[in-house]
Order: C-alpha cells, then sequence, then structure tokens
C-alpha cells in the first residue's frame, strides 16, 4: 500500500521511510529533496477503505462503485482545499514552506522536516507541566490557530499529538484534518479521526457544526492534561451525571490561577453554543488571568536526543514517532509530577523521583525531570547522554570512548561518527592552541628573565631562563602533531639557543661581579649538573638533556651526566614510541568507525611492531579481521546482486530489476550507482505497465480484422463522422424509381468500416427498406469521406453506423 523508499515524487522528492503506521485517511512518509538531500515531512491523501495500490505500483485506484469514486474526489477536493489555504498561513508555530503537488491519482503536501518530538510523547514519559510551563508552549499555538480560523480553516485534531516540540524552545502546529473530518462524516466513519478526551460533543456525530469553538475545546483539554497530568474524560460521558471533568478541576484548583480555571471551564462547555466561541477569547482571558505567565519570556529549551530513525530502531515493533526526541525542563514555580494514571494516584505519595533535570532553563515554568528508568544499563542513549555530558564539559577523550561504545551498539549511527570527527578536529585545534601558549609562555618567561639579568638578578634570572627553555621544548615536542611551517621550528630552536648563551653569558658576569676569577670547568659543572636535576624533576625532560649534555662539555667523561642522559634518551624514545603506538590505535579505531576495515588493517601491523604483546591492539585486530571479511563478503554478494540486476535491466526484465536493485540497496545503502539504477529500473517498469494497461485497453476496445489483420476499433475518444454531416449523405444520394413509384421512404442504416485516413474500407447494412433503396445507401456511404476516429490522439480504423434519409418531399 505505501510507497516503496527510493520512489520519486513531483520530480522532486525522494521517499526514505514511512512514518509510522498509514492512517485511516492519509500515509505519512519521510522523504528528502533529491538534489539538496534536505528532509521532508510528505503527506499522501489515501483513503484506505476506498482507495487501494497495487503491489510495485505508485499510482492508486478508487475501488470499484460510484459513492467510493464521491467519495474520493470530495475528499480529494477538501484536502487540496486545505492545502493551499495552509500554504499561505504565516505564523511561527505554523509549518512554513509548504509545497503541494498531483500525483499518481492523489495529492500531497509536503512540509520541511524538523527535529521534533511531540508533546503527547513528551509529557507521557517526562511528567507534568507547570501552568507557566504550559502557557508558555500553547500560545504560540494558539496564536498560530487564530490565524488559521481568520483564513476559513479550523483544525479537527488539536491534542499533545499534534503539537510537535522543536529546538531552540519552539513549537509547530501539525496534523490539520478538516479533509479527514469531511471524508469521515459522509462514510460515517468518525470514530477513526476521534481523540477520547479532546474531541468535543459535536465531533461524535456527522450532522453536528464543527468550526473554530471545536479548536477552542481541544485547545483547553490540551492545557488541562499538561497541567494536571491526568487524562481528560470523553466529552460523550459528560453528558448527563455528575460532570468529571468538575471533581478533575476541583482536584487541580492548586495548579492553576483561579483566572485560568474559570477561563478553561468556559471553553469546556459541553454545550457548543454555550462555549467560548473564539480561540483568541480563550487566548487573551488565559494571558490575562495567569499569574504565572510572562509573555515576555522564552520558550521552554529543546536539546534533541535522537534522529527519527535511531527512535525508531530503538523502538523495535513499538509506534514510530514522526520525527525526532527532544527533552526540555525550566527552573522555577514547582517541581514536575510523573504523570499517573487513577489507579496509582493512592499510592502516588510512596513514589520517589529520583531522576536528574536534562536541561535546566532559568525562565520560569515547571521542572521537566526523567524519571529513573531511562534505559538499562549499557545502552546506546546511556552511552550517548554520558558522552554528550562529557563532550559539553570539554573532556574529549573521556567523551571519545563512550561515543566508541555507543558505536558498539550501533555500529553505523551517524550521530556518534559526527561527534568524533569533531572531537578530532577540537583535539587537534586543542594542540595547537597548547603550542601556541608554550610559546607564549617561553617568550613571557624569556623577557622577564632577561630584565632580571639586566638588573644583576642572577638567580632568578637563571630560574626564569630554565622554565623558557622547558616551554620552548614543549613547544617542539607539540609541532611534531601540528603541520607548522619549518620557519616557526628553526625560530624555536634559534631562541632554546639564545637562552643557553644568557646562561653562559650571566655565569661569567656572576663570576666577574663577586670579584673572583672567572668560573672554572669544575663550577660551570656543578652549575649546569645542579640545573639539569631541576629539569629532570620538574618533568622538563628535553631541558634537562640539553643542560646535562651542557656539563660534560666540562667533564666529559662523568658517568653520572652520561648515565642520566642515556636514561633520558631512552624514555623519551619510549613516550615517542607510545605516542606513536596510541596515535596508530586512535587512527585505527576512526578508520573501523567508517568502516574502512582494510586500511584498518595495516595501520593495526604497524600498531603490533611497536608493542607486539598489548592485549589491546590484538583484540582489535580480530574484531577487524572479523569485519574485514564481513564486508568482504557483504561486498561480493552486492556486486553478483548488482550484476544480476544489471542483467535483467538488459533483458528488459524491469519488475526482476527493480527487486534485485532493492536488494542490492539493503546491502549497500551508499552506493549512488544502485540508487541511479534503481529510480531508472522503476521508471521503466512503470512505463512498461502503463503501455500494458494501455495494450489491454486497446484489446477490449478493438478487434483484430480477420481479412487485414489490422485492430479496429468499437470503442473510441472522437467517432469518425461524414464530411459534411449526415446530411452530405443524403444529398449525395439518388432517389430509385421503384422506391419512387411505391411511395416508399425512410431512413437506411448502414454500419461502415473507416480507415484511420478516412476512406471507407467495408460497409454492412444494418436496417434498410427496400426497393433499391438499400443498395443506394451502401453506394454512399463506401464513396464517403470521414473524418477519422480518435484514440488518444491518433487517427484509428473504426466502426460506425450512420443512416441516410430518403424522403419524397425533398425531391
Amino acid at each position: 500500500m505505501e510507497l516503496a523508499p527510493l520512489t520519486v515524487l513531483n520530480k522532486k522528492y525522494s521517499i526514505k521511510r514511512t512514518l509510522g503506521d498509514p492512517g485511516p485517511f492519509d500515509i505519512k512518509y519521510l522523504g528528502q529533496d533529491v538534489d539538496s538531500k534536505e528532509q521532508y515531512v510528505i503527506r499522501e491523501f489515501f483513503p484506505v477503505d476506498i482507495a487501494k495500490r497495487e503491489s510495485g505500483k505508485t499510482s492508486i485506484e478508487v475501488t470499484d462503485g460510484e459513492e467510493a469514486e464521491s467519495l474520493f474526489e470530495s475528499g480529494l477536493g477538501y484536502f487540496q482545499k486545505e492545502s493551499e489555504v495552509l500554504a499561505e498561513l504565516q505564523h511561527e508555530a505554523l509549518p512554513t514552506h509548504v509545497d503541494l503537488f498531483a500525483a499518481n491519482g492523489t495529492s500531497y503536501r509536503v512540509r520541511p522536516h524538523q527535529p521534533s518530538m511531540s508533546l503527547s510523547k513528551g509529557l507521557a514519559s517526562k511528567g507534568q507541566l507547570s501552568e507557566k510551563a504550559a502557557l508558555m508552549i500553547m500560545v504560540p499555538i494558539l496564536e498560530a490557530l487564530h490565524v488559521a480560523h481568520e483564513a476559513g480553516l479550523y483544525h479537527g485534531g488539536v491534542s499533545p499529538e499534534t503539537i510537535r516540540l522543536l529546538e531552540e524552545g519552539n513549537v509547530m502546529l501539525t496534523g490539520f484534518q478538516g479533509a479527514q473530518i469531511q471524508l469521515a462524516r459522509s462514510a460515517d466513519q468518525l470514530d477513526l479521526i476521534r481523540q477520547p478526551g479532546y474531541s468535543a460533543i459535536e465531533q461524535y456525530t456527522p450532522r453536528a457544526n464543527q468550526g473554530p469553538w471545536t479548536d477552542v475545546y481541544a485547545a483547553a483539554a490540551t492545557i488541562c492534561t499538561m497541567v494536571t497530568g491526568e487524562p481528560m474524560p470523553e466529552a460523550s460521558d459528560r453528558l448527563e451525571g455528575s460532570d468529571p471533568l468538575s471533581t478533575l478541576l476541583e482536584d487541580a484548583e492548586v495548579s492553576f490561577s483561579p483566572g485560568v480555571r474559570e477561563a478553561l471551564i468556559e471553553a469546556l462547555v459541553v454545550d457548543p453554543s454555550k462555549r467560548l466561541q473564539s480561540i483568541d477569547a480563550l487566548r487573551k482571558a488565559l494571558e490575562e488571568s495567569s499569574e504565572r505567565y510572562d509573555s515576555n519570556e522564552a520558550s521552554y529549551a529543546i536539546m534533541p536526543v535522537e534522529t527519527e530513525e535511531e527512535t525508531a530502531l530503538a523502538r523495535g515493533d513499538e509506534e514510530e514517532d514522526e520525527e525526532i526526541e527532544v527533552l526540555t525542563t525550566a527552573s522555577g514555580d514547582r517541581p514536575a509530577r510523573a504523570q499517573r494514571t487513577p489507579e496509582e494516584k493512592s499510592s502516588l505519595s510512596t513514589v520517589l523521583l529520583v531522576g536528574i533535570p536534562l536541561l535546566l532553563v532559568g525562565l520560569g515554568g515547571g521542572l521537566w525531570f526523567a524519571s529513573g528508568d531511562s534505559g538499562s544499563s549499557g545502552s546506546y542513549a546511556d552511552y550517548r547522554a554520558q558522552a554528550d555530558s562529557l563532550f559539553g564539559e570539554g573532556e574529549y577523550n573521556e567523551a571519545e570512548s563512550f561515543y566508541n561504545q555507543a558505536l558498539e551498539v550501533r555500529p553505523e549511527d551517524q550521530y556518534a561518527l559526527e561527534q568524533l570527527q569533531s572531537i578530532t578536529e577540537r583535539q587537534e585545534e586543542s594542540e595547537e592552541s597548547r603550542y601556541r601558549e608554550q610559546i607564549e609562555r617561553g617568550e613571557e618567561l624569556f623577557e622577564r628573565a632577561n630584565n632580571l639579568y639586566e638588573s644583576n638578578n642572577y638567580e632568578e634570572a637563571n630560574r626564569l631562563y630554565g622554565q623558557a627553555m622547558a616551554a620552548y621544548y614543549n613547544a617542539l615536542d607539540l609541532e611534531d602533531d601540528l603541520d607548522l611551517e619549518s620557519d616557526e621550528t628553526e625560530e624555536t630552536e634559534q631562541r632554546i639557543s639564545e637562552i643557553e648563551d644568557q646562561q653562559r653569558q650571566m655565569l661569567r658576569e656572576r663570576s666577574e661581579d663577586g670579584g673572583g676569577e672567572e668560573m672554572g670547568p669544575d663550577q660551570l659543572y656543578d652549575f649546569f649538573i645542579s640545573e639539569a636535576d631541576r629539569q629532570y624533576e620538574e618533568g622538563n625532560l628535553r631541558a634537562a638533556q640539553n643542560n646535562y649534555e651542557d656539563a660534560l662539555e666540562y667533564r666529559s667523561d662523568d658517568s653520572y651526566a652520561q648515565e642520566r642522559i642515556q636514561s633520558i634518551s631512552e624514555e623519551l624514545a619510549e613516550r615517542s614510541q607510545e605516542e606513536e603506538f596510541q596515535e596508530l590505535m586512535d587512527r585505527a579505531e576512526r578508520l573501523m568507525q567508517t568502516s574502512n576495515y582494510a586500511d584498518a588493517q595495516d595501520v593495526l601491523e604497524q600498531a603490533v611492531q611497536i608493542n607486539p604483546d598489548n592485549a589491546e591492539v590484538q583484540e582489535m585486530m580480530t574484531r577487524n579481521e572479523e569485519l574485514l571479511a564481513e564486508q568482504e563478503e557483504q561486498e561480493e554478494q552486492f556486486e553478483q546482486v548488482r550484476s544480476q540486476a544489471d542483467d535483467a535491466f538488459q533483458e528488459g526484465n524491469y519488475e526482476e530489476a527493480v527487486q534485485l536493485y532493492r536488494q542490492a540497496y539493503e546491502i549497500n545503502p551508499d552506493s549512488d550507482e544502485v540508487v541511479e539504477r534503481l529510480e531508472r529500473a522503476q521508471r521503466e517498469y512503470e512505463e512498461l505497465q502503463m503501455a500494458e494497461e494501455r495494450s489491454q485497453r486497446e484489446d477490449q476496445r478493438s478487434e483484430e480484422d480477420e481479412e487485414t489483420g489490422e485492430r479496429v476499433y468499437t470503442v473510441v475518444d472522437q467517432e469518425p463522422r461524414p464530411v459534411g454531416g449526415l446530411s452530405a449523405l443524403t444529398e449525395d444520394a439518388s432517389y430509385p424509381e421503384r422506391a419512387s413509384r411505391r411511395g416508399v421512404e425512410g431512413r437506411v442504416y448502414v454500419q461502415a468500416t473507416v480507415n484511420p485516413d478516412g476512406t471507407v474500407r467495408e460497409v454492412e447494412l444494418v436496417r434498410g427498406i427496400g426497393y433499391g433503396c438499400d443498395d443506394e445507401a451502401l453506394r454512399v456511404v463506401r464513396n464517403a469521406e470521414f473524418e477519422a476516429a480518435q484514440v488518444s490522439g491518433r487517427a484509428v480504423a473504426a466502426r460506425t453506423t450512420v443512416w441516410v434519409q430518403f424522403s419524397l418531399g425533398d425531391d
């Protein structure tokens, strides 16, 4: 029944998948622009009880019967009109850029897809709201309804299901169902679209008038549900006896400002004639009477959690939500409470909410807490939540670990892959930032040391020179991982050389200022050994190594300095090896995440050469080999199926080709070539089907001439007609003498087979009057010139019956 994935509509939109189950009167799809790849929600008018779509086809057919045809046409007309009005409406809480078009025997309404979740889903899983929070969401919805009412369009289905919570705290009203209501009324199927608790009493009978007052009831019921956390009673249950809504609102008296409660009571009157009549009146009453709502404050902040594909995967067989899940909280009036059923109400006092706020916005309104049952340990949602939290705090290494664990649950998860790419970019930016910081620190310390040196504060100057040298060496270590100009490296090394020269010059001057002789080799040795030991203890290995090498200039056979240099060299080599090993491991992990298993294998082999006994790299290699084998097997299967599909296409077996290309697409959805070939095969298959249908129709409308083998039509779009009309045939006829003598008058009916060029192939008497008139009529028709019959705009051979009038009064 649904359109197949990759079906192209209006030469612009490609179907990705169906959103949820088909409704009684429409089907919703997630699609994308074939050029820009932007995503759209596509709504197809499809009343399932009176329409059908054959497997493999795109067009729909109305089931037999004039009544079904009439119902379909009226519903389609209202759907088109409703869509046209929606496309012209302008409000932030209404869909924008609505596109409309007709195709496949029906109509489509398209709007841009926006990350969102239904208010119903939020209330069911996250809790009820305060009055302030509810109005922050609903006031824009009421304004949008007012805009629609002013244009002559009412919604007919306002509820938490049709209100979408978007990013940046915005909301959107979807699901206008005027066309559905009209069709349901005519078919006496209002129960299929009725929403218990939100549908007004006039929506229970096909004869009652609906209008803006109907949306007033539904909007007020939605606000009550949001704040009380309780299901609304059905309008039909409020007709007799005590009104259950009164009890509900009395229990919730503390939750509402007095004026708000009164406005909702007026909007929820069962009798439509006594109900608040306009949505704008309801909005004004709520805004003016609320003691908590402030129209100047921003609405809820919203944070997306899962893409729609991810949400569908997580739900399994559960009903699919239309778009992505979002979470929202705000601080202020009072904590949110978990929504509960009447059975749970008595034991509610013993329940402790242990969830944590997902996102706090200091704008007022109710807190929306996540309950403790947020998912089992080790789930995708757990890993992603941890990773997102660490990512936001800048803890990229830890975040990377959790995103990788999330990918183990969902190996192709696009969100996690994009976040890992972002972490890589930020880490690179961070390394360059640290490099710049070390250079700036070295420059600052070098300048301060020079100032101290000039003021003869040699001891403090020497300390700062040592720190400056350590900063420059740190920068050199970072340069290895950065793509820097060679000039920058040379400048850093030059600065280190300048510091060494300054230290030596300072030593000489200290000796002279002390009144003693110039420092000898032993004193210089002691100085550099002391500096080297200090740098070593502070972890500045490169600077320490440099000072030990300086000490050897004054005592070349010193075993202590030699041992320290050897130890530092080994330590630096080991550190470098560890860094190279980790870099290879990280690179292999990124390659595996993007399914580049062959390249990952090469990188892991390099890592094994560095650290062959490492258990982690051995485990990664085993896993990568398994994935590589699966990938190669999948690629082999993909090539085999694609080759079979190509052969089927070349042989003209388009139906088989479509099926095989779809199998290939399921194996490798990223193959643009297969997508293109599948679309081409679909077009060829549909054209072939249409040609076959045309041929079948022609077979039904024509028959084969036994002598010539040509087809002669009995049913045509335009009948063959004598040039000059039937009167020309009569004028060409001569009155037979026998008929004239006997006074015979009347019409002679003749069936003529007219060729596509308008000549007559054969004639046959249908009904005659005798006395020579029949032969004369046959002669006239046989020699007559006709305008040929038309079928689908082309001339065809066809049979037609004409008559020739014989009347003595005309002689």
